[in-house]
């Protein structure tokens, strides 16, 4: 039986948390009986949090729950040139986007600063959209976002 898709992004960016030697440090410390969280960044809650939350979006643009998105013209258009006949599905591959280099630099690096306001707001909206958009956007994207 498969598991569950956004696991698969939990798991993942779990496993470069622990492997680069970079971010584990940084909240991470090791103990006579193994690791554990450094209680001082608990007590400055805040940016905890928002470094967890950096985390948690970074895992899900390497590891996006869903990989790509289809959706159906309903009715015959152009964009940019390219004429869409009704009845066309179109691809919309979250995976391939999220690791494009035009949007994030060295894209298969695990890199939650990415994910930083001013980071954000460099890039096109749409080139981050681990839960879909629009109409058809993931209902559950602010449990999953709190969880």
């Amino acid at each position: 039986m498969p598991e569950p898709a956004p696991a698969a992004s939990v798991v993942g960016g779990l496993a470069n948390l622990t492997q680069g030697g970079v971010l584990l440090p940084r909240f991470v410390k090791r103990g006579e009986n193994g690791l554990f969280v450094d209680v001082s960044l608990l007590e400055s809650g805040r940016s905890f949090l928002q470094f967890a939350e950096r985390v948690f979006a970074e895992a899900m643009r390497l590891y996006p729950p869903v990989w790509v998105t289809a959706r159906t013209a309903a009715e015959a258009y152009e964009y940019r040139g390219i004429r869409i006949k009704k009845g066309t599905v179109l691809m919309a591959p979250q995976f391939s986007i999220h690791r494009d280099a035009r949007f994030f630099p060295e894209p298969l690096r695990f890199d939650p600063e990415r994910f930083t306001d001013a980071a954000k707001t460099g890039r096109p909206r749409m080139a981050y959209f681990p839960f879909g958009a629009g109409n058809r956007q993931c209902i559950g994207e602010g449990l999953a976002w709190m969880e």
